[in-house]
């Protein structure tokens, strides 16, 4: 009859690795390139072998060992992620490793933590991506990277006693690589996860720069909004018909803290834009609260340096052709 075994076989090689540490060894160089040899030549014959890909290269195959972490929780869990000994480490963390998880194709999960001290045991822990953060830039490009989510819990605790509760606070935590693009992403930005809205409330990167965690909390669906590419709107749209007059856009009555609005000015005669060009006056806040910058006479950017809530920032726009102007209020709010 046949008996259970243990999954990983590499047993012999831990029993040898402790050998060699225990041993009358001079050197601890010479004690580290030892066990890094040794695991090398038995590295493959694990059956926790792998080969697997990094950050979309599939050029380029990695040799690596995977096995179970928090067995008890295969919705979203972590498994243990070891590197083959290379020369030097060949992973950091918020690397996006790609390996056949299920037996069909290339999944992509994320290194949340990686300990390079030695060469023989570059070990860490990695999340697989359930879902995808999708957003167009600036130059209307759309911007798609693999995301962990992950459950959010409001902690309460009472000032009696050391114990409290916890609460399901309805907030998500979108676990993503950080790099140039990933790193544009601001408190306040929208994002949609299978047709749903979320807004980013906090950032936090401290950790790792190559990782970034975004904690979210539950927002409005806009009617802009792509729901078929999941891609929400940052920007309020302009209003573009029958126009007539001074027009100031986009019409927003908050700018939140840390970000700039981009505002442009022009005169309209029956939907038709005119040639005017524009002085631009703010006040009624602290110069220390904001900052503008004009481009020319139809475009100005202000940026919100400081929350600021006794009364609102005034914008005045007057016209170089007739005199005619336009005051528009707009208050400098906080972080969310």
């Amino acid at each position: 009859m046949l008996t259970p075994t243990k999954v990983s076989t590499k047993t012999n090689c831990i029993g040898l690795i402790n050998s060699i540490l225990h041993s009358n060894v001079d050197s601890e160089v010479e004690t580290d390139n030892q066990i890094t040899e040794l695991t090398k030549s038995t590295f493959n014959s694990s059956t926790d072998h792998r080969i697997v890909y990094k950050n979309f290269d599939y050029s380029k195959s990695y040799d690596a060992w995977i096995y179970e972490g928090n067995e008890e929780d295969k919705i979203v869990g972590y498994k243990y992620f070891q590197s083959y000994p290379y020369d030097t480490p060949q992973f950091k963390i918020g690397d996006y490793i790609h390996w056949n998880f299920n037996h069909k194709e290339l999944s992509t999960w994320i290194l949340t933590s990686l300990d390079t001290q030695y060469l023989y045991n570059v070990k860490g822990r990695m999340l697989q991506c359930n879902n995808s953060l999708r957003w167009k830039d600036e130059n209307g490009e759309t911007n798609c990277y693999p995301c962990v989510i992950e459950d959010a819990l409001t902690y309460t605790n009472f000032k009696w006693g050391s114990k409290g509760v916890v609460e399901p606070g309805g907030d998500i935590v979108v676990i993503v690589q950080r790099n140039q693009y990933t790193s544009k992403i601001n408190v306040n930005d929208r994002f949609l996860f299978n047709e749903v809205a979320f807004r980013v409330k906090q950032l936090f990167d401290e950790l790792n720069p190559n990782y970034l965690e975004l904690y979210m909390m539950k927002a409005p669906e806009l009617g802009e909004d792509d729901f078929e590419d999941n891609i929400a709107i940052n920007e309020n749209p302009v209003e573009n018909t029958n126009l007539d007059g001074i027009v100031l856009s986009p019409d927003v009555k908050e700018i939140m803290l840390g970000k700039t609005v981009n505002f442009n000015i022009s005169n309209y005669i029956n939907g038709a834009k005119q040639d005017d060009t524009f002085n631009v006056e703010v006040y009624g806040v602290p110069n220390d609260c904001y900052k503008i910058e004009i481009t020319d006479g139809n475009n100005f950017s202000i940026t919100n340096l400081l929350q600021y809530q006794i009364n609102p920032l005034t914008i005045k726009c007057v016209s170089n052709t007739d005199g005619k102007e336009i005051i528009k209020n707009v208050w400098l709010g906080g972080n969310w």
